[in-house]
């Protein structure tokens, strides 16, 4: 067992338990605090971020309570047993609940942090899906809109270089949805093509 149970049905109180607990935590951390976290050491606790990633992405396709609890649950073990790879999806991913609570302040906060650990760890496979989260929704909110697009380009080149063909698209996409009214139509046409040529 990875002890780190997650039910089968989730209320709405469980999912405020864990939302507590997970600010609980952070209080009071500053974000240089959080990045000189020890490394996680503990292998049964790297076992369980991994599982509880793959849940993460499942439970988000499915629009599921579980994608909240699974991102809590590994905002704490980060926290309890220190950094690994999987840390700067955690936090991407907490960037993202605090969009969906209109808590924009703190979406950027933590999703500019999970592009610090992003590149603390240096594991490529994990940059575009970080950086299409942190730059294709959230920092739109604080950012223009203009000072996305080289990320997202990044993101393309980076999700098909990692064999991550779900995160070229969606970033081939959102970049197209960006400069769609920013640039003439046959220019747009012409580079979203070039993206699905790409992918091919």
């Amino acid at each position: 067992s990875l002890n780190e149970p997650i039910p089968t049905k989730i209320s709405k109180f469980y999912i405020l338990k864990e939302y507590v607990k997970t600010r609980y935590l952070l209080n009071g951390l500053t974000d240089e605090a959080i990045m000189k976290l020890p490394p996680m050491v503990d292998q049964s606790k790297i076992n369980a971020m991994s599982i509880l990633n793959v849940v993460s992405l499942i439970a988000h396709l499915h629009e599921s309570p579980h994608f909240a609890i699974s991102i809590f649950k590994m905002v704490q073990l980060t926290l309890k047993y220190g950094l690994c790879n999987v840390s700067s999806w955690a936090f991407a991913s907490l960037g993202i609940l605090f969009c969906a609570s209109d808590s924009i302040h703190h979406a950027c906060r933590y999703g500019e942090l999970a592009l610090k650990l992003v590149k603390k760890f240096d594991r490529k496979e994990w940059f575009p899906r970080v950086n299409f989260v942190v730059n294709g929704i959230i920092l739109n909110f604080k950012k223009s809109t203009q000072a996305c697009l080289q990320p997202l380009k990044g993101c393309i080149r980076g999700g098909i270089e990692s064999g991550d063909i779900e995160i070229a698209m969606s970033s081939a996409y959102v970049y197209s949805s960006f400069v769609w009214n920013r640039s003439p139509i046959r220019e747009t046409k012409v580079e979203f093509e070039h993206f699905v040529d790409l992918m091919r």
